[in-house]
């Protein structure tokens, strides 16, 4: 069974994979709810770096990219409320995981299955 989320109002996100590594979804696909036409396809890391190597991209890029495009809206003619709202979000994210990843890496088990 194929899982959606709710994109925009023209498009759906399509769940491609089951579960793996870390109990989530690895791979998913940006559809036109219209045409059925794939716009983009993400593919998260699966699996440890230190084990696997790198194979898809981090929380850390994806919302990185996001947040570049919002202060470029910002930095132009549709600057607004809400866009500073979510990129102040969006930033305090970033913020949380770069918190995770330097406390994983004072443990020694960063790029690791282990807590």
């Amino acid at each position: 069974m194929t899982e959606t989320l709710k994109g925009s109002l023209r498009t759906e996100v399509v769940i491609a994979d089951e579960k793996g590594s870390g109990n989530a979804n690895h791979r998913y696909l940006i559809r036109d709810n219209e045409t059925g036409d794939t716009l983009g396809e993400i593919n998260f890391q699966n699996g440890p770096i230190k084990e696997v190597g790198v194979n898809g991209i981090s929380h850390e890029d994806l919302l990185a990219i996001v947040a570049h495009r919002l202060k470029c809206f910002q930095a132009g003619p549709f600057s607004c409320r809400e866009n500073a709202l979510a990129l102040t979000k969006i930033q305090e994210a970033l913020h949380w995981l770069a918190h995770r990843t330097s406390g994983r890496q004072e443990r020694g088990v960063e790029g690791t299955h282990q807590e």
